[in-house]
């Protein structure tokens, strides 16, 4: 500890230093000493400027100075459950933000129209000048990226790791060739994949009584924040005639069985993805409309594609009159609960993360074992019926 200070007296980057301070005194226990170092650790945090007192002071002045700013004090929300980090409220939290932004909004003049919070998140590069749209950054293929050759294996490489086109012949079929499914992730054109699945599992009262468990997004609330071309090519493939067979059903159901496996074994990765939470913010966002969640802490994408998948069984299964709605029914169940055991972990390790002690935490989720045998269950079910 007493290294550590004096390097925080003269190392360039003594917030990192004064942090881990804060860490060690939360750890032995020291509260007190701890809160001393975190605040200290911010305001020499040049690149968190919103936390630094001068910043709050000039705010607050601001508010006091001029009748129409107003101010909402933050320190309202100081709940330990109210925050993902140490500035990101959780979802819930962010509602009630927004509740307060409006009130206060509502009172201005907004030309006889009510004001409206919309959810728009930006891009790394919003603070240096470029506002181009989340859409366009994230999904379209930047002008001039030369070939686009590359790009394309790219994300069809990504796109067959989804279990229900792992078999390729949805790939094969509709290949990505759109400049808006090139970008960065491969959302657009794994939409654009999904669509038939989607809508016919969207329009069957049957198949959404069986995949209710996992609760899929349909396609209108993923068009949301697609590029324009590749919105209108995703509705246009909305009938396409997607492979069907009994095989497929097969190798779909294998691959759901393997992904359970997969995201049961890896359990909660809190630590790596905790460090890496500039990626996690924009895959929870564009996907779930915000960033500050638990399942940033685990592969929750991974579960929302499984579920994807189960609904996909249910609808090839519909086209060739075979019945899969019990296996359906077990898998959608299984996923849902492995879900919620992962957000369960994902609270206890931020619960011992915030104490300073992380590896306190469990390393597998509670019930491993169990779901083990039940995916191997639903695995010996489907070679039965295979």
């Amino acid at each position: 500890v007493q290294k550590l200070e004096t390097m925080a007296a003269t190392d360039i980057r003594r917030e990192i230093i004064l942090f881990n301070l804060h860490r060690i005194e939360r750890h032995r226990g020291n509260l007190q000493r701890s809160d001393e170092w975190m605040q200290r650790a911010f305001e020499k945090d040049k690149s968190l400027y919103r936390a630094r007192a001068p910043y709050r002071q000039v705010a607050l002045a601001l508010a006091q100075r001029y009748s129409n700013v107003e101010l909402i004090d933050m320190a309202q929300f100081d709940g330990r459950g109210d925050f993902i980090d140490h500035c990101h409220l959780i979802e819930t939290k962010q509602a009630e933000l927004a509740e307060l932004i409006l009130a206060g909004i509502n009172p201005a003049d907004t030309g006889g129209q009510s004001a409206v919070l919309n959810t728009s998140p930006v891009t790394p590069q919003y603070a240096y000048g470029d506002d181009q749209l989340l859409s366009d950054f994230l999904y379209a293929r930047p002008a001039g990226a030369g070939a686009p050759n590359h790009d394309i294996n790219r994300i069809a490489d990504e796109a067959i790791t989804h279990p229900l086109f792992r078999d390729g012949t949805d790939r094969d079929s509709r290949p990505p060739e759109l400049d808006s499914e090139l970008g960065r992730i491969a959302e657009a054109y794994v939409t654009r994949l999904l669509a038939p699945y989607l809508t016919a599992g969207e329009n069957d009262p049957e198949i959404r009584s069986i995949t209710a468990a996992v609760d899929p997004a349909w396609l209108s609330q993923r068009l949301v924040l697609m590029p324009t071309s590749s919105r209108t090519r995703v509705e246009a493939e909305r009938k396409f005639q997607f492979p069907a067979g009994p095989d497929r059903i097969g190798l779909v159901k294998t691959a759901i069985c393997d992904d359970m496996s997969t995201l049961i074994g890896a359990g909660p990765q809190m630590g790596t993805r905790y460090r890496t939470i500039m990626y996690r913010y924009f895959r929870e966002s564009t996907r779930f409309g915000s960033h500050s969640r638990l399942s940033m802490l685990y592969d929750r994408l991974a579960a929302e594609r499984i579920g994807e998948a189960i609904l996909g069984v249910a609808v090839i299964a519909k086209a060739v009159a075979v019945d899969e709605s019990d296996w359906c029914r077990s898998a959608a169940g299984l996923v849902t609960e492995i879900t919620e055991a992962l957000d369960q972990a994902a609270t206890q390790w931020l619960d011992a993360y915030l104490d300073g002690n992380p590896g306190s935490a469990a390393n597998n989720i509670a019930g491993f074992e169990d779901f083990k045998r039940r995916i191997s269950n639903l695995e010996q079910r489907r070679n039965e019926e295979t």
